[in-house]
């Protein structure tokens, strides 16, 4: 209602999001209520176990929150937009978390555990999470070090990671309008289908001006020494050639004179095929008096040299005196097409030039610019990226004052899409590492512990994308991942990262106030271990549901969290952290008064 336009992706996002966080925090109160119904009534459980859990969901969501704002520094609104939105989702499930869900648990009262018996001491079963719990506590290095080189051996795919901006491949191959394109790009050069175009403006100058004409056609050339580029069009492109082509006329023409030149009517040849393809790069050029002098010249010396083979030796001289009058016309043609082009002359055609390449004021031109290969591959973008520094070298090396060029385009579009992306994923990492280390310092009062935190996740995240990359790419063949991938995957999974190891941590700080870090690390993994797995599981279930959409972006997206979660939720959670909080020891809480002393 207020204008902001969201990306079609968010609807499909916000749904797994706020159903994955709002079930993980049901799960997160319904759990502690349950065990702090061993030894209380329900009222006095529930009080209990709000608040405690409060504080941790609380700060579950900030990170999530937070992490979700940092898109927000994105310069794309694909990106932004969905921060925003997901964002909002997650606050709207906290407040629902922490107000209508014990509500809803008052309103069952004892009954909402029906038909299990709550009040029974859980038995401890021959293999378990109190069994993991006290096999990490006791061995906590033997534990760690393999966990950690199994997560960076998937590390080693990463250099084959590649993305792109091509919607075409993201689209249900089936559909009219990728058939269409397949056809076109079987059968048609698609740089000729999708030119790029750069505009050169002066803001205070006037681009017809002499100087500035020779300026533009000297940016021409560097633009089309440019690596990548097969075509550069101007506004006086063609002159050049039309005034080779000209001057060969006379010489020809000279020749046919002197009683020679039948063996250089080739050159006819040359001269019509120029004139056939002039109209459909520049169509004003059929309004041209000149245009059509050439080309009804080299029309009828193309049937004169014809006729050579088969005319007898009495009529040749008769042939060459049509022959030169034809060359005659078709070098006055050239001549002053190419003045035409120059802007020497005042014709129709000129004035289509002026209109078509130049601003209304004359403070812009611009040059259209074919540039080979698809315009969704990277070495097509980089090209782009030449253009622009081809165009920017020139005019500080012509010494230009107040010029500046823009390049655009489909190409240029993408390639831009490309650079900001990599451009905001630097931004948008730092501030999301940096938010979440500050809410995770707040609630756990601590130093150390939320930096081991928020490694693990940084370490689950590449291996992560490693695994996506083999999927895709290697197994599935996909010539390359959706640019969005990494970014909004890193987003999710440090923020829902973050979430479970802020569930995990709390409740060993928690358990450390009344017991050594050994049997703390223990309790806290065997009390947390079966809800957290819960949770990892629904949550990359809900994530995996859009392996069911046709769109490939979605299905990317989907699947590279969906992995994250499980080896978030089975190594990372499980193992990893409760490891690294055993070998810091009370060490992990410093500068908090707990790190000082171990409790009796």
């Amino acid at each position: 209602e207020a204008g902001v336009k969201f990306s079609t992706m968010t609807s499909a996002y916000l749904v797994v999001v706020v159903f994955g966080v709002g079930t993980d925090y049901c799960l997160f109160i319904v759990s502690r209520y349950r065990e702090e119904l061993q030894d209380k009534d329900y009222v006095e459980g529930q009080n209990e176990a709000m608040a405690r859990i409060t504080p941790v969901i609380g700060a579950s969501a900030i990170t999530v929150i937070v992490a979700l704002l940092s898109l927000g520094v994105s310069r794309l609104g694909i990106n932004q937009t969905s921060g925003y939105a997901l964002a909002i989702g997650v606050a709207i499930t906290l407040l629902a978390a922490v107000t209508l869900v014990p509500a809803l648990m008052s309103l069952f009262g004892r009954h909402l555990f029906w038909p299990v018996k709550v009040k029974a001491v859980p038995k401890v079963r021959r293999f378990g999470w109190r069994v993991i719990g006290r096999w990490v506590s006791a061995r906590p290095f033997l534990m760690a070090v393999p966990i950690v080189v199994l997560l960076l051996v998937p590390y080693a795919g990463l250099p084959g990671l590649k993305t792109s901006v091509d919607i075409i491949d993201q689209l249900p191959q089936s559909m009219d309008s990728v058939k269409g394109y397949r056809v076109l790009s079987e059968h048609f050069d698609m740089g000729e289908l999708w030119p790029s175009y750069a505009v050169i403006e002066q803001k205070d100058g006037n681009m017809t001006s002499a100087e500035s004409l020779q300026a533009i056609g000297e940016l021409a050339q560097r633009v089309e020494a440019v690596e990548g580029v097969s075509r550069v069009t101007c506004y006086a492109t063609p002159a050049p050639e039309l005034s080779g082509l000209a001057a060969q006329m006379r010489t020809l023409s000279g020749a046919l004179a002197t009683g020679g030149g039948l063996d250089q009517l080739g050159a006819l040849e040359g001269v019509g095929d120029l004139l056939q393809g002039l109209p459909l790069q520049y169509p004003g050029v059929l309004d041209s008096a000149h245009f059509r002098q050439a080309a009804a010249g080299a029309a009828q010396g193309a049937d004169l040299a014809a006729q050579v083979a088969t005319t007898p030796s009495e009529r040749l001289a008769m042939l060459r005196f049509q022959l030169q009058d034809a060359v005659n016309g078709i070098s006055d043609g050239l001549d002053g097409l190419a003045a035409e082009f120059r802007l020497d002359e005042s014709t129709p055609f000129s004035a289509y030039l002026m209109t078509s390449y130049f601003s209304k004021f004359r403070t812009m031109t611009r040059m259209d610019i074919v540039v080979s290969g698809d315009r969704n591959q990277t070495e097509t973008l980089d090209t782009v990226t030449r253009v622009r520094e081809a165009l920017q070298d020139g005019i500080r090396s012509l010494d230009l004052e107040g010029v500046s060029s823009y390049v655009g385009g489909e190409t240029a579009q993408r390639a831009d899409i490309m650079l900001t992306n990599e451009s905001d994923f630097g931004k948008v990492m730092v501030l999301s590492i940096v938010g979440i280390l500050v809410v995770i310092m707040i609630l756990l009062r601590s130093i150390l512990a939320p930096l081991y935190m928020v490694v693990t996740v940084l370490l689950s995240y590449g291996c992560t994308l490693g695994i996506a990359t083999w999927i895709f790419l290697d197994g599935f063949h996909q010539s390359s991942l959706i640019y969005i991938v990494p970014l909004f995957v890193f987003v999710i999974l440090v923020a829902l990262g973050a979430d479970y190891n802020i569930f995990l941590v709390s409740r060993i700080r928690e358990e450390a106030q009344k017991r050594p870090m050994k049997e703390a690390v223990a309790e806290a993994v065997g009390n947390t271990g079966g809800i957290i797995t819960a949770c990892g599981i629904i949550l990359a279930g809900t994530f995996a549901t859009l392996l069911t959409s046709p769109l490939l972006v979605a299905v990317e997206v989907g699947g590279a969290i969906a992995i994250g979660v499980i080896l978030d939720t089975f190594l990372v959670r499980a193992i990893l952290v409760p490891a690294l909080a055993r070998i810091l020891g009370r060490w992990g809480w410093w500068p908090s008064a707990l790190s000082r002393k171990e409790p009796r």
